[in-house]
């Protein structure tokens, strides 16, 4: 019996056809925007891309740089009709590609390639799909960290207490085995950039920057972790703390004797972490947020050693790691 249409209707099968033509020119059109953003970035320059580029477009730079990131990817730039064509989905195939040539080095493209043909990775591949195959690498890649460095932070007897007053790098005190039962960490601009990006997981904190490896033993006594970050940026310090390890536990802000809500944006905030029991603390109150005043808290309210996190200072029984 053959379908009756009315004079504007179409058939199913036009409907598919004409759905499938506008899915290719969506294709077409974010590699094209994504080829015109990387070409822009070659000719014109960082610092101008950054800064005039970004704003012209009304784009943040973290979101310009992620297009950038997909333009710069070789696996999608090769496969433009075999990924997908969401800008999500493209930029979390370059996390995986970096993830690949960490964990793989040479073999890491073809191995790639393999997801392709296992029908792992397809242009219709969900976003959610590809993040599991990132998780997946990402533990892959911090199982071999730990079992490269060979550190069982388990009890004081198979490490050494950090020694005071002296300025070190963070690989040392890992070869050393040295632990801290209290550490302040200055979050720098540049880190809360690199760190706060979505595509950058804890996972990766830990295996950049293993803190964690630092924690003495939280069995009979609290250890803390303080870290000052901006107030805007607060979700950035929090995620940065479960990477090295801690739980959060509340945050220190500037104080006002006013009763009216007042607005916290680039004032700098602490937040605390612990692991092991919860420490009461027996005073609230900090002076202020610089260096110096956090270190004197720091000694009246926990229990040293004491280590300091991208910031340098002269002060007896602080350790200081500055890159």
């Amino acid at each position: 019996m053959n379908e009756v249409l009315s004079k504007n209707e179409l058939t199913v099968e036009e409907h598919v056809q004409r759905i499938q033509q506008c899915l290719d020119k969506t294709r077409q059109s974010i590699f094209e925007t994504v080829i015109s953003i990387k070409e822009c970035r070659d000719q014109v320059g960082d610092e101008v891309f950054q800064k005039e580029i970004s704003t012209r477009l009304g784009m943040s730079p973290s979101t310009l740089n992620r297009w950038l990131s997909i333009g710069n990817s070789q696996f999608v730039m090769s496969h433009q009709d075999q990924v997908p064509s969401t800008f999500t989905g493209l930029y979390y195939l370059t996390q995986l590609e970096k993830k690949y040539s960490e964990y793989y080095s040479r073999d890491s493209f073809q191995r790639l390639e393999k997801l392709l043909l296992d029908g792992k990775i397809h242009e219709n591949t969900q976003q959610t799909d590809i993040q599991e195959i990132l998780n997946k690498i990402s533990n892959q890649i911090k199982k071999r960290k730990k079992k490269e460095r060979e550190k069982n932070i388990v009890d004081l007897v198979g490490g050494n207490i950090g020694s005071d007053d002296k300025s070190t790098t963070l690989d040392q005190l890992i070869d050393d085995r040295s632990m801290f039962r209290c550490i302040f960490v200055d979050l720098k601009k540049e880190l809360i950039s690199r760190w706060g990006d979505d595509g950058f997981f804890e996972t990766d904190i830990q295996s950049e920057f293993p803190v964690h490896e630092l924690r003495s033993p939280s069995i009979t006594e609290t250890v803390t972790c303080l870290i000052r970050v901006p107030m805007r940026r607060i979700d950035v310090g929090i995620k940065v703390l479960s990477a090295f390890g801690f739980n959060y536990r509340d945050t220190f802000v500037p104080s006002s004797k006013l009763n009216e809500m007042t607005l916290l944006d680039n004032q700098d905030v602490l937040i605390r972490g612990e692991r092991g029991g919860g420490q009461k603390l027996t005073n609230t109150y900090l002076v202020s947020s610089k260096t110096n005043d956090v270190l004197k808290f720091c000694e009246t309210e926990f229990n040293s050693p004491f280590l300091v996190v991208f910031d340098e200072v002269s002060r007896d029984n602080w350790v200081c790691i500055t890159k």
